[in-house]
């Protein structure tokens, strides 16, 4: 039997015999569902339920800061933003309170503490200000649950990881940090990056810490004690976006900047003249960002048909990378669009600019096509030409797996965290205009972006499929 397969099996006797205590404790009356069984066994450091509300994820926080009850000195420290959110009905609190009634555990500080028989304890706490973590900063902790976890700031977040410690006593437990949330918050982008769309990593360091993480996507769907189509109709009640963030989980849905006004911006499988642009003028523009966090480097590729007068936005390609790595990813897009696709890329100003630019040329590009063209102002107005176009319907979309972080980007420019694929794009558009003099929209000397963004919709605007 090999070391894997041995720690496998011992593992899986591990989560029967949790599960046993559980369902035989009475202190959980609920059957957990899968996913809520996963959320609560699984011995990985770091565990995200998240997406859309009523998907089960409070009754799976306390589920699982339950599971080790039983030992001493066990403690666990279930978090909301204000001491008023622990208190509502159906809240952490207020469940504890309907499950542990009648048990052997014992209520304490009005319901803000469970004392258990073996000398273990469940505590209710809060962090409305940042401040406020510093209540915490002598304590320790074997679990650690933010329910609502993105409506804590980031610096709350991360403080508690460093509770989370063990006495000699009870190391055969798991140190946990498990999160609840649901999408949008002050914390929104953090748990995004770091639990559901994750940057990949770089270095074995890197991919060790990642294995300790995972996230478990919540639907609806997944709790079969909500009735479904009431809680639809109650979401109805909301905007767009955030309804795609409750009823969705969409953690691409973010309120929109006002710029873009997509919603005359089609997804379309082919082009209308049968998806032949050998006649159009296809081009790549790229932002440039040599770094592996922050800012993305974006190669956005877009096509201009000269005869219906129509643009394609074909492809983006987003990466964060260093130096070494971008230049192979340049290069490597650059043989996939072949010869006849001119790679543009924006040239600073002054003899550095030159420079970096003959470097591209000559070593990361050679034999493909580039243009250098100089900074053309601020990012909204190189934003100015794409924003008008999509809002006038002479923009399509062409499908790929890009097209959900592109179109937040859009929605949420100019106030998102990141902005390359618009800026790569608004280079891209620049330059065809200069090759072919192509159309502007009719009728308007002011972009119709501009009026947007004097009535900002708090909505995620809908695209078509056609």
């Amino acid at each position: 039997m090999t070391t894997d397969m041995a720690e496998q099996i011992a593992r899986v006797k591990r989560w029967e015999e949790r599960m046993a205590f559980l369902r035989g404790s009475g202190y959980c009356p609920f059957e957990l569902t899968p996913k809520q069984w996963q959320f609560t066994l699984d011995e990985r450091k770091e565990v995200m339920f998240g997406g859309a509300a009523g998907g089960g994820k409070t009754i799976a926080m306390l589920a699982a800061g339950l599971l080790y009850v039983d030992k001493a000195p066990y403690r666990a420290l279930i978090l909301r933003r204000t001491y008023a959110d622990l208190a509502l009905p159906g809240a952490p609190m207020d469940l504890a309170d309907q499950w542990l009634h009648g048990t052997d555990a014992k209520r304490k500080d009005a319901g803000r503490e469970w004392w258990f028989p073996s000398g273990a304890k469940l505590v209710f706490g809060y962090m409305a200000t940042d401040g406020d973590r510093y209540r915490y900063q002598s304590s320790r902790w074997d679990f650690v649950g933010f329910d609502e976890a993105s409506q804590f700031t980031e610096v709350q977040l991360r403080y508690l990881f460093t509770r989370l410690r063990q006495d000699k006593i009870n190391s055969d437990m798991p140190l946990r940090m498990r999160l609840a949330s649901n999408p949008g918050g002050a914390s929104h982008i953090y748990l995004k990056d770091r639990y559901v769309k994750p940057i990949p990593p770089t270095t074995v360091e890197e991919a060790e810490v990642a294995e300790q993480r995972l996230f478990i996507p919540a639907n609806l769907s997944d709790n079969p004690h909500l009735d479904v189509d009431a809680y639809r109709d109650m979401l109805s009640e909301l905007d767009p976006y955030t309804r795609a963030q409750m009823e969705h989980g969409n953690w691409d849905a973010e309120p929109t900047g006002g710029y873009f006004d997509i919603r005359n911006l089609a997804v379309v499988q082919e082009h209308k003249s049968n998806g032949n642009w050998s006649k159009s003028v296809v081009c790549r523009a790229w932002d440039l960002a040599a770094s592996s966090v922050g800012d993305y480097a974006v190669g956005a590729k877009v096509g201009y048909d000269r005869r219906t007068g129509l643009w394609r936005i074909l492809d983006v390609v987003r990466v964060q990378a260093d130096p070494l790595l971008l230049e192979k990813t340049m290069r490597a897009t650059a043989e996939r669009d072949g010869r006849g696709i001119t790679q543009v890329i924006e040239q600073e100003l002054g003899s550095a600019g030159k420079l970096a630019m003959r470097d591209i040329r000559q070593r990361w590009l050679m034999g493909y096509p580039t243009s250098a063209t100089p900074p053309s102002g601020d990012k909204l107005t190189r934003a100015r030409l794409p924003a008008s176009l999509m809002a006038a319907g002479d923009v399509e979309l062409a499908p790929g797996r890009w097209n959900d972080d592109y179109l937040a980007e859009l929605l949420s420019f100019p106030n998102g965290k990141y902005d390359d694929q618009v800026d790569a794009t608004g280079h891209a558009f620049a330059w065809i205009v200069k090759q072919v003099g192509a159309r502007k929209p009719k009728g308007t000397n002011i972009p119709q972006a501009e009026v947007v963004a004097k009535k900002p919709k708090l909505a995620i605007s809908r695209y078509r499929i056609r």
